[in-house]
């Protein structure tokens, strides 16, 4: 019998929960979270998470329970790096090492786990080298989420860097011979997420997101910024058409023109070809305007990564992305 797994992806404004069987998609489930709950993309408390996952679980009646959870910049760190070629007992002793400029505290406080990218071969065709996409974290945080999860009636049972999900996605749609960008327009930061195939380049992050739209609005039309929130989210009035809106989607255009173009002139020999969009954003219809007039890469939602799920589950697809590739384990 085919296992379901459950994605959960905990955002700054909402949870997302992703229910899949076999990588295919069987239901979507969304809930803005609680004022506090999570700051600077930072869960305050798991205990209280835990409770708010109790209650959308049985809000929604999930029966899967077993679940593979995203971990975001903030509890995990994920690097590639390549090593001479070695057995995957000796690749386990040796982990610690190459994330020794990151780690300040004792190696053996974290979790560590890495994938197989590409190995080099010499002529002979014997492998010299091999190329890991590699992550730690702390041991304490992965203790948090188990409990978070089994205080919600879940089991923890795979945590996935958000790196390691969306190359899940490019494997798993057959677009591992394409570049990719992946562009994360979330609440408090956009995100930018090269790809060479299905192996991670380079990273970067604006400081700002979708909550610096809402601080516009309000100031345009003198309003408290969660309500500028709910204006943006159901376009009242036509708002995200407005010209204050228009200079942020203009800024925005031009940092991802500027990141397209210094990845194609470091990597001339495997330029982007297309630009995936996922988060809040996708549904700002100005906005992705704005974004495709500004480059000429093709620029769509994420959910052509897709696996084949239900018509009616389409339209939100692009907030949940990072879950559904948690579940491809």
């Amino acid at each position: 019998m085919a296992r379901k797994f459950v994605g959960i992806d905990v955002g700054s404004r909402a949870v997302h929960l992703v229910v899949a069987e076999n990588g295919q998609v069987n239901s979507i489930v969304s809930e803005p979270l609680p004022e506090g709950m999570v700051v600077e993309e930072r869960i305050i408390s798991y205990e209280a998470m835990g409770d708010f996952l109790k209650e959308v679980r049985k809000k929604h009646r999930l029966k899967a329970k077993d679940v593979c959870l995203i971990l975001h910049d903030s509890q995990c760190y994920c690097r590639r790096f390549t090593t001479p070629a070695m057995t995957d007992e000796q690749l386990r002793v040796n982990l610690p090492y190459e994330f020794r400029d990151y780690i300040t505290q004792e190696k053996d406080k974290y979790n560590y786990d890495y994938a197989v990218l590409d190995d080099i071969r010499d002529e002979e065709g014997n492998i010299r080298e091999l190329d890991l996409l590699g992550a730690a974290a702390p041991k304490d945080t992965i203790s948090d989420c188990a409990e978070m999860c089994a205080r919600g009636g879940f089991r923890l049972r795979v945590a996935v860097p958000d790196t390691v999900a969306y190359k899940n996605l490019i494997h798993h749609s057959g677009a591992d011979r394409h570049s990719h960008c992946i562009l994360v327009l979330g609440h408090s930061a956009v995100r930018f997420y090269m790809f060479d195939g299905e192996a991670i380049e380079a990273e970067r992050t604006l400081d700002y997101g979708l909550s610096a739209l809402d601080a516009i609005i309000a100031d345009a039309l003198h309003i408290d910024p969660h309500i500028a929130c709910t204006y943006r989210e159901s376009n009242h009035e036509d708002v995200l058409a407005s010209p204050a809106c228009q200079s942020f989607y203009d800024a925005l255009a031009i940092e991802v023109v500027k990141a397209v173009n210094f990845y194609n002139f470091n990597h001339p020999n495997a330029p982007l070809e297309h630009i995936h969009c996922i988060g809040g954003g996708v549904k700002d219809g100005p906005l992705m305007d704005t974004l495709r007039r500004a480059q000429p890469l093709p620029l769509e939602d994420l959910s052509e990564l897709l696996p084949q799920a239900p018509p009616s589950l389409m339209k939100d697809v692009p907030m949940v992305m990072a879950a559904v590739g948690a579940t491809m384990q």
